[in-house]
């Protein structure tokens, strides 16, 4: 598969579908990271079903080797990776939890999942 690639980390049938969508619109084929396997099928069968072209990777965000062995197959499967939707978040299950009253850690994983210094080789 080659053409422009496009990959949405914390793909998710929301905001990470549309976007999809959107790129893929765009002519990008679309390559989609969550952790989740099942969540990934389902949504690349969406988008194939759409006439898009997608693939899931599964990957935690918060662990790097995770994330350079899925960049890494994507590089494989379309080889020109031109756009990156950086979406991932870590889950808080009571949104109503006030800012000050977050656990260290629930504010270290999402700090570690949110905000990553990634390397070039």
């Amino acid at each position: 598969m080659h053409g422009s690639c496009c990959v949405i980390v914390g793909a998710g049938p929301g905001l990470g579908l549309n976007i999809a969508r959107r790129f893929a619109q765009g002519g990008f084929n679309i390559a989609l990271i969550s952790r989740d396997q099942n969540k990934l099928d389902g949504l690349t069968e969406t988008l194939n079903s759409e006439g898009y072209i997608a693939q899931g990777f599964a990957a935690d965000a918060a662990i790097e080797q995770e994330l350079q062995s899925a960049f890494s197959r994507i590089s494989q499967w379309n080889g020109d990776i031109r756009a990156l939707v950086y979406n991932a978040a870590a889950v808080i299950s009571d949104r109503r939890i006030w800012w000050w009253r977050i656990k260290r850690s629930t504010y270290s994983q999402n700090r570690q999942v949110s905000c990553r210094r990634h390397t070039s080789d």
